[in-house]
């Protein structure tokens, strides 16, 4: 997604049906418990991010209630946001400020801000 646009909009089309700050810590962990069985389905073809879109390996037991939810971390020049859909990881996505920053892979975890 290009900085200039909405960052609450979802890949695929649609709004967030719920904020991170409406999730409890055991609805996190369940999409934590869900990443093993998850693989990389396709990778952002723009050129100047990392971002992928993410598939089970099969149905993982429900990580929290259906809808979306999205989560949305910070760098000092990039988002980066998880979507979890129906309670699964979908979709991660770094979305660099101006055009001239490039990532070519997602950064480690303890940079972010949340």
């Amino acid at each position: 997604m290009a900085a200039d646009q909405d960052p609450s909009l979802i890949p695929g089309g649609g709004h967030a049906d719920q904020e991170i700050s409406a999730t409890t810590p055991a609805i996190r962990d369940g999409w934590r418990s869900a990443v093993p069985d998850l693989r990389v389905d396709e990778v952002c073809g723009c050129g100047q991010c990392p971002s992928i879109s993410l598939i089970a390996d099969h149905s993982p037991a429900s990580c929290g209630e259906g809808g979306r939810t999205v989560v949305t971390a910070f760098l000092d020049d990039a988002l980066v946001i998880l979507f979890v859909d129906g309670g699964v990881p979908s979709y991660l996505e770094l979305a660099p400020l101006d055009d001239s920053t490039v990532y070519t892979e997602f950064p480690d975890a303890s940079a972010l801000e949340f």
